[in-house]
């Protein structure tokens, strides 16, 4: 039976494989948990996904804005390749849909990776628009 929870260090080898799997780019365990304990700090939130171990995670943070109030944004959400198109991710986003509506949310928004077409439509799929481009460039060390 699929069980959603919130993240703690001891999901760090099982996340970084996630994230692996994601992104392409290995991240050692120590440094997940690191990121784990920012994120706790910042009040952001990591769910993970477990069917007897971990298979898919949801983090989000939220945005403080003039001009829309908090706004929700979904950061990563991935489930284990041999676990997709079973409504985990389904199951996670509405968890964390919840999550940022009782701390005030009033919208959520996704960040999808440009080359990955299957999450765009997953998004679309449940009602999410595109509405802009992002941006990015590293601040050097």
């Amino acid at each position: 039976m699929l069980r959603i929870r919130l993240a703690n260090p001891n999901d760090s080898m099982e996340l970084a494989a996630l994230l692996d799997q994601l992104s392409g780019i290995a991240i050692e365990p120590s440094e997940v948990a690191r990121n784990l304990a920012e994120v706790r700090k910042a009040k952001a939130g990591l769910i993970v996904a477990e069917l007897g171990r971990v298979v898919g995670c949801c983090e989000w943070s939220i945005i403080p804005s003039v001009h829309r109030g908090a706004l929700g944004r979904l950061i990563v959400l991935v489930v284990d390749k041999a676990h997709r198109r079973r409504g985990i991710a389904t199951a996670m986003l509405a968890a964390a849909e919840k999550a940022l509506a009782e701390v005030g949310c009033m919208q959520v928004e996704a960040l999808s990776d440009i080359m990955i077409n299957n999450s765009h439509n997953f998004f679309r799929s449940l009602g999410f628009e595109q509405t802009s481009y992002r941006f990015i460039r590293d601040l050097g060390e």
